[in-house]
């Protein structure tokens, strides 16, 4: 398996953009009579029935990612009250982006992206239901209009409320094999998020891609520095000395280190594989093949590796 490919898979994991369930937010108190105008009335539909999924942000505690949600929801108000929606076609946009949230967590991206194709007719602008539009375009592998559409969204949001934005440019970059800007991309963001390690792992991978082996042993390295047990850095040293003939006992370390975090990743099993395979340890070479096989079946370069090892 291609480390490049493997890596890719493990950096995007079906949780990674995945809809955690609906956050509990604080409603303002409506006391009885307060509602008497179309601002406050809006205000209370749109708090009411604004779905609060979104995709989880591993840095964010809770306080934030509810502050994250009001914001939205102020944006969402203040648009509607701009075009002067009537509340029911408000309740109409609020209903459909729930629907596409829903249908985008059963993965049914297609239908989700109908729904908020839908709500962007009436409300033009909604940074929220716009973010949602681009991660059905990501998913669907239409990856140069989902980067069009997180660059906007970068634009306007100046990351403030969205999630992940860095990370779906730069593998939005990768996925079109846009590998330098990518690289530059990333090394930009990272000035500004030096502790960044998801970012740092798809720097690594990046570099490994191009072949730039010893400055992503360097960012690897970094990342480990902070956070020694990261699964996708230790096994991304172990590709590398892999490929670099180098030391394969500490390459055996790292890999070991990976699959103690996640024992039943095939990339990390693929990695271990050609590691034995190069110690001339072919019986484990082949049962660790098998594994990972078995956890990926079909998955065209581990069959590749397979037929390698077999010819030996």
């Amino acid at each position: 398996m291609k480390h490049s490919e493997s890596l890719y898979d493990a950096l995007t994991k079906d949780e990674d953009l995945q809809l955690p369930p609906k956050l509990d937010i604080a409603k303002l108190a409506a006391k009885e009579g307060s509602l008497s105008s179309k601002q406050d009335t809006l205000q209370k539909l749109v708090e009411e029935k604004t779905n609060a999924w979104m995709p989880r942000v591993a840095s964010s505690d809770e306080k934030e990612e509810s502050n994250a949600i009001q914001k939205r929801n102020e944006q969402t108000l203040q648009l509607a009250q701009e075009v002067e929606l009537d509340l029911d076609a408000l309740d109409k946009i609020l209903n459909l982006k729930r629907e596409g949230q829903k249908l985008y967590a059963q993965k049914m991206y297609v239908e989700a992206l109908g729904r908020f194709e839908e709500a962007l007719q009436v409300l033009p602008g909604d940074l929220e239901i716009m973010y949602y539009h681009a991660l059905c375009c990501f998913q669907l592998k239409n990856y140069r209009r989902a980067l069009m559409e997180f660059r906007e969204i970068d634009k306007l949001d100046k990351g403030t409320t969205l999630p992940n934005l860095e990370k779906l440019i730069s593998l939005s970059l990768v996925r079109l094999n846009q590998l330098k800007e990518a690289e530059e991309y990333l090394k930009e963001v990272l000035k500004h998020k030096k502790r960044d390690n998801q970012l740092m792992n798809i720097l690594v991978y990046v570099l490994e891609r191009q072949d730039k082996l010893e400055e992503a042993k360097t960012y690897a390295r970094k990342i480990l520095e902070s956070e020694p047990e990261n699964p996708n850095a230790n096994n991304s040293l172990a590709w590398i000395l892999y490929r670099q003939n180098g030391n394969l006992t500490d390459a055996l370390n790292y890999v070991r280190q990976a699959l103690l975090v996640e024992q039943n990743n095939p990339a990390y099993l693929d990695t271990l594989a050609m590691i034995y395979l190069k110690l001339n340890k072919q019986d484990l070479a082949v049962e660790t093949l098998k594994k990972a096989l078995a956890l990926a079946p079909g998955n065209e370069e581990i069959l590749t590796h397979i037929s390698k090892l077999l010819a030996v």
